[in-house]
This record gives structure tokens, C-alpha cells and sequence, in this order.
């Protein structure tokens, strides 16, 4: 059954568009993949600041065309995470210092406000999950696997919000946490420190004692940790290649029907 998409006109109403042809599905699915694909890399820092996104070069690693490829790129500049620059491309965004520092007190104002809403929302599930989470945390810190660690190093802090039962103060989370791994794979010191489990878990145990002050106080001490590991005017690293970013994070891309886009539109 062809699935049919709602639109919703500027006075807010919706209406039904036409009928999506199996080819704008294909699309629209590789689309998505090829974006899940670069908010991985960018989460993790391997896709740095800067970095040109080559629509050939995705394109041909996915197998699809380059109409796929421009609608992942358009959901990641919606998302401020790429910026198109005019007559030269597409590129992962680069914060100044200005922006990192809204992004940072923007970071601040909700999660503090999702520890006030933790208090009086989370059920006994949601804390043995996050109770669970910081167990995961401080066995990958203890590893070497450096991308699963900055990876996870977020998670905490999502499921925080998920807990507090705001969907859209999660979301806004979710995008900010984005953007401050730009901000981190441009500014963060080299010192080792890392946005672990020890944190967290204080944390935890006060939102599970009910202690809304020690709470407030835990949380706003482990985001001063986070922002003074911050410089502000440090330069960039190199950037490692698109290619290679690609194959580490995408390494089989489907094969079959959607490597035939390729060839139907350019």
C-alpha cells in the first residue's frame, strides 16, 4: 500500500499530498540512512568541522543519487549541523565562539530544567535504566574504543530528558548535544577528562533520594566539568577525509534497488 504524507499549509491545516512513487520512498529511505550515517560520525567527532560533504562521494558510497544525498544534507542544515556555503558547497558546520558559547548556556538552562522535571516524572523503570546506563558508561570508559566513548557520552543526558516526559524539551536537548560535539571537536582540551559515569551516577542518587538541591547542584557541577574542558581559542585539528569517515561508519551500503538511483537522477 502506497503511503500517503500529510502536509500541513501555513494557516495549519493538514492535507493530503499525492501518493509517493516507490522511487521518492527509496529516496526519502536512503535519505535518512545517509544522514543516521553522518550524525554518527559527527556524534563520535570522526566527521569534523569543515569537512566538505562531496555529493559524488557519498553518492557513490551509498550506491544512490545525488537527489538522496541532497535530501540528507537539507535535514542536517535544518538541524544547524551543515552549512551550505554559496558557489563552494556543503559543510559540516564550524561554531564560532560565539555560537558555542549560546549552545553551552542554552545546554544549561535545559537540563536543569529536565533534573526539576526528573523529580516528579520519572517512574522506577526509567531510573534503573539510567541506573543501567552509567554501568555501560564506566565499562566503555575503561575500554579503548575512543568513538564508542564519545558516543555514549551523551546518552546519559538524553535518557535524563526522556525520563522527564517532555518530548519537546528532549528533542531541543538532542539537537544542542549535536552541535556541542562540533563545538567539542573543535575546542576540547587533550587533558583525558571525559563526560563519564562517576557524574552521572551523583547525579542519579540524588534524583533517587529526592533531594531536589543536591540534584541541582550535582548536575550544575558536572556542566561546569564539561565547559571547562573547553577552549575556546583553540585551532582545529586536520580533518580526516570524507572517504574514509564513510567507509568506518557506512562500510556495506545496501546493494540492489537502491544502487540503481544512482543512474535515475543526477
Amino acid at each position: 500500500m502506497v503511503r500517503m504524507r500529510k502536509h500541513y499549509s501555513i494557516s495549519g491545516g493538514p492535507h493530503l499530498a499525492a501518493p509517493r512513487t516507490s522511487f521518492e520512498q527509496t529516496a526519502e529511505d536512503a535519505s535518512e540512512r545517509i544522514c543516521a550515517t553522518l550524525m554518527e560520525a559527527v556524534s563520535e567527532r570522526a566527521l569534523r568541522p569543515g569537512t566538505k560533504l562531496m555529493e559524488d562521494v557519498i553518492a557513490r558510497h551509498f550506491g544512490v543519487s545525488r537527489t538522496a544525498v541532497r535530501g540528507a544534507i537539507a535535514i542536517l542544515e535544518r538541524a544547524h549541523l551543515v552549512e551550505l556555503r554559496r558557489n563552494h558547497g556543503s559543510f559540516i558546520a564550524s561554531p564560532d565562539r560565539a555560537e558555542a558559547k549560546q549552545l553551552l548556556e542554552t545546554r544549561r538552562v535545559l537540563e536543569m530544567a529536565t533534573v526539576a522535571a526528573v523529580m516528579t516524572s520519572a517512574t522506577p523503570e526509567d531510573l534503573e535504566r539510567l541506573a543501567r546506563l552509567t554501568l555501560e558508561e564506566e565499562a566503555i570508559h575503561s575500554g579503548a574504543d575512543d568513538g564508542a566513548k564519545q558516543r555514549l557520552s551523551g546518552n546519559f543526558h538524553v535518557e535524563l530528558a526522556r525520563a522527564a516526559g517532555n518530548a519537546v524539551m528532549e528533542e531541543m536537548l538532542r539537537n544542542v548535544l549535536a552541535r556541542l560535539s562540533l563545538v567539542a571537536s573543535l575546542y576540547e582540551r587533550d587533558d583525558g577528562r571525559k563526560c563519564g559515569a562517576v557524574d552521572h551516577r551523583t547525579i542519579l542518587a540524588a534524583i533517587r533520594s529526592g533531594d531536589r538541591a543536591a540534584a541541582n547542584a550535582a548536575m550544575s557541577h558536572h556542566l561546569d566539568d564539561l565547559e571547562a574542558m573547553l577552549d575556546l581559542d583553540a585551532s582545529p585539528d586536520n580533518e580526516d577525509s570524507l572517504s574514509t569517515v564513510l567507509r568506518k561508519f557506512a562500510p556495506d551500503p545496501e546493494p540492489g534497488s537502491a544502487r540503481r538511483l544512482a543512474s535515475r537522477s543526477r
